[in-house]
């Protein structure tokens, strides 16, 4: 009986220490797995930055500083609010287009194209079933699911 208890001790001995072996394999794997995940969408997003504000900032450079990724976000964030100011978010009209065509571009973005408009389509096509859509209740999620198609908006 002594045996048989000493023996099945050591193999939940064995079973734990194994379990905890591979479980910190397990866990640090993934945990470098998501630092170097982390590492790699900053790079691409100084890349990407760097290729967007090279004409507005000659000083950025693609090296890996901490002041630059702030920076990058700084004048991304100012480069947005210009084109917001500008631009109509939905059909990418500028305002002096449309002013010169005798349409107001404040009505325009606030009543014609109404970003909160398209927002709260988008969530109750979210919340609808398949069967309760119409046809182009169907398209537009359709259009919704493949991101890769340009939008619905186009």
């Amino acid at each position: 009986m002594r045996n048989a208890c000493v023996g099945l001790l050591q193999v939940g001995w064995v079973f734990t220490v194994l379990f905890y072996v591979v479980w910190n394999f397990v866990f640090v794997g993934i945990v470098t797995g998501q630092i170097v995940t982390a590492f790699s969408v900053i790079r691409a997003t100084l890349k990407t930055s760097n290729a967007i504000y090279s004409g507005f900032n000659a000083e950025f450079n693609a090296d890996l500083t901490l002041i630059q990724p702030t920076q990058a976000i700084r004048e991304r964030e100012t480069f947005l609010s210009k084109n917001e100011a500008e631009h109509c978010l939905v059909c990418s009209i500028d305002r002096f287009t449309l002013e010169r065509h005798g349409l107001a571009y404040e009505e325009h973005v606030t009543e014609v194209h109404s970003p909160w408009g398209y927002t709260c389509f988008m969530v109750r096509l979210a919340s609808m079933r398949f069967d309760e859509r119409n046809g182009m209740e169907s398209y537009v999620a359709s259009k919704l699911e493949v991101p890769s198609t340009g939008g619905w908006i186009i």
